[in-house]
């Protein structure tokens, strides 16, 4: 589904368009209407709106002026123009300010749904464009399964949507979340100072992926710093116990001292992918409980667990992780939705502690750090013209192209449009 705004300052007018438009059938949803221009901006300023259907002639602002804040906002938007005038100048006005097409009141049904079938062909087009581009897929797909699993979209419907725009792949079936857990030594210490953080999780990945591949679909993923994770479906939830069991075996001769496996419960519907990756985690836990096993599945462990990991768990989680290693963590996800809340839950610290003591270490809060982070990742991407200015701002972690122009000008004191013309 795509988004439409539509634009119009007579109410019975936006209620016709919105009422007596098949827009489902069509493949758009109407993300909102506005009365005014202005109106419109904020909606696209926190909405992400593929098609403007605008009158022009409105009090104040027209639906010229429109045109053009909303293509600062998001230069790729496309704008149907739909008006009472039929004189040519305002059609010739519309096209020469980007607009896609101008249809003229009152509404023939059939030459608008002929236009939005046109867009909604150029858009799909401009997806597989971007599918196609090696790092955009690989960067947005990456930060789609990890926003994923850690529960930051809300529907199943918000979930395909995603998936379809970045050309990823959600299967129909039975699934489970596996997440493998790498210790050096019996303290969980790994300290990443001297590791190549990159390298290993992609080593490990092959790994999983190479063996679990051969009994069903798996997407991989580097879920933590000393953690890689699995999306698995296997051909046979029966046989599961029986695959996994034996992954562990293939890291006896490695580097690490301590390999664990947490295995969350089977599901069939994509929006309880990040149930199954907590449940995942939780089980992982049981290993300061089970001294002597390595893979832990969340649908066997005992009644009323949680009191005792606490209890055995509270000198591990009192050391909590080293500032550098959370900076780690942030300099690898810097594109995902990062939470206080999220690094607390790695680090092994309160939020509030976590917030303190990164300050106290690195000179400035994790939000100041974690712009920094994007902004200097934006500047690079910025330099590779395949990339439209709205792609980076999605690579690099921002829905909204006004917050991350905001952000990127607070930053270096001028906007990525600036930045790109002048590098």
């Amino acid at each position: 589904m795509f988004n439409v705004l539509i634009v119009d300052d007579n109410q019975i007018v936006l209620d016709g368009l919105v009422k007596f438009v098949n827009w489902a059938e069509l493949g758009y949803k109407v993300i909102g209407v506005a009365l005014s221009p202005d109106e419109a901006i904020k909606i696209i300023e926190t909405e992400y709106v593929d098609v403007i259907l605008s009158d022009v002639v409105m009090p104040g602002k027209t639906g010229f002026d429109l045109i053009k804040e909303a293509q600062q906002i998001n230069p790729i938007i496309k704008t149907v123009i739909l008006s009472s005038f039929g004189e040519f100048k305002y059609a010739q006005e519309a096209m020469r300010l980007g607009a896609y097409d101008y249809l003229v009141k009152p509404v023939d049904f059939g030459e608008l749904k002929r236009v939005f079938n046109e867009i909604k062909s150029k858009l799909e087009k401009e997806i597989l464009e971007k599918q196609e581009q090696g790092d955009y897929r690989a960067i947005t797909q990456v930060q789609f399964i990890n926003n994923l699993v850690n529960g930051f979209y809300c529907d199943i419907e918000e979930i395909m949507e995603k998936a379809y725009n970045i050309g990823f792949e959600l299967l129909d079936g039975d699934f489970c979340v596996v997440r493998l857990l790498l210790e050096e030594d019996v303290e969980g210490n790994i300290s990443v100072r001297e590791k190549n953080y990159s390298e290993i999780h992609k080593g490990i990945a092959e790994e999983m992926k190479g063996y679990l591949i051969n009994f069903g679909e798996v997407y991989t993923f580097n879920s933590n710093l000393f953690e890689t994770g699995a999306l698995f479906y296997p051909n046979s939830v029966h046989e599961l116990r029986n695959i996994l069991d034996k992954f562990p075996e293939r890291f006896k001769v490695s580097e690490f001292e301590k390999v664990y496996l947490g295995i969350g419960n089977n599901y069939s519907n994509s929006s309880d992918i990040s149930k199954s990756f907590s449940e995942a985690g939780k089980a992982l836990e049981y290993r300061h409980v089970d001294k002597e096993s390595n893979i832990f599945y969340f649908s066997e462990l005992s009644e009323g667990i949680n009191d005792e990991i606490v209890v055995s768990n509270s000198k591990y989680k009192a050391r909590g992780m080293a500032i550098e290693n959370v900076i780690t963590y942030i300099n690898e996800h810097y594109n995902e939705d990062i939470t206080l809340q999220r690094l607390s839950e790695i680090a092994y610290v309160h939020p509030t502690y976590l917030s303190k003591l990164f300050k106290e270490k690195s000179g400035e809060n994790f939000m100041d750090f974690l712009m920094k982070v994007r902004v200097e990742r934006a500047k690079v991407l910025l330099k590779d013209l395949s990339y439209h200015i709205y792609d980076v701002c999605q690579m690099v972690g921002y829905e909204s192209p006004k917050h991350f122009s905001k952000v990127f000008k607070e930053i270096t004191g001028i906007t990525p449009k600036e930045f790109r013309n002048g590098s």
